[in-house]
């Protein structure tokens, strides 16, 4: 179960869908670029229908979900994430008994191993290493708000639930992170990303 065939144009694109699916953002197919939700009205109405409690958490996981792949994919394609040893609980087979699996699953010696991508994202992430010509306030932009959603709505949607915690937060979107986005996808392969 190895991590170490992922392909980044498959994270960056799976990402950018990601971001799209959640409503906070879409994909311009014309600028190979993300367009931030600017309606917020219409933002919750798209979060209502997709769940009416928990909606708006959804789609800000997914949209996180989204930033984690694509800034992984950059990060690989770039040769910057560091891989690392990894055991790997293999899941019980088919037709095998929960007893039987069990017994094997105590035991770490019965485990797979591979290697994941060791890439910490809410920490400090070399951008100055991946986007070689950007100006210092493009480096800024990207390094602080990704910082920001990593460590504050990634970590606080993934880990807890907080009743409303999003809804004052929607302008974010358009303000920092579909910004922060677009200057990291500014720094690819147009050719590849105008293919996404």
């Amino acid at each position: 179960m190895s991590q170490t065939n992922m392909d980044p144009w498959n994270q960056v694109n799976a990402g950018l869908e990601l971001m799209a699916s959640s409503g906070l953002a879409s994909w311009s197919v014309s600028k190979s670029r993300l367009e931030a939700a600017t309606d917020s009205s219409k933002f919750e109405a798209h979060a209502a229908a997709v769940n009416a409690n928990f909606g708006r958490l959804i789609c800000w996981i997914t949209f996180s979900a989204g930033v984690e792949y694509l800034v992984r994919g950059v990060f690989s394609m770039h040769g910057k994430a560091q891989l690392k040893p990894k055991l790997y609980l293999p899941p019980i087979g088919v037709d095998q008994e929960l007893g039987t699996w069990l017994n094997l699953a105590q035991s770490k010696s019965n485990w797979d191993s591979g290697q994941e991508h060791l890439l910490k994202l809410g920490g400090n992430l070399a951008w100055e290493n991946i986007l070689i010509s950007a100006t210092d306030l493009e480096l800024r932009t990207v390094h602080l708000s990704i910082f920001l959603f990593m460590s504050t709505i990634r970590n606080r949607d993934f880990h807890e639930y907080v009743e409303g915690k999003r809804l004052n937060q929607f302008y974010l979107i358009q303000k920092l992170f579909v910004p922060a986005i677009n200057i990291i996808l500014g720094h690819l392969d147009q050719t590849k990303l105008k293919n996404h």
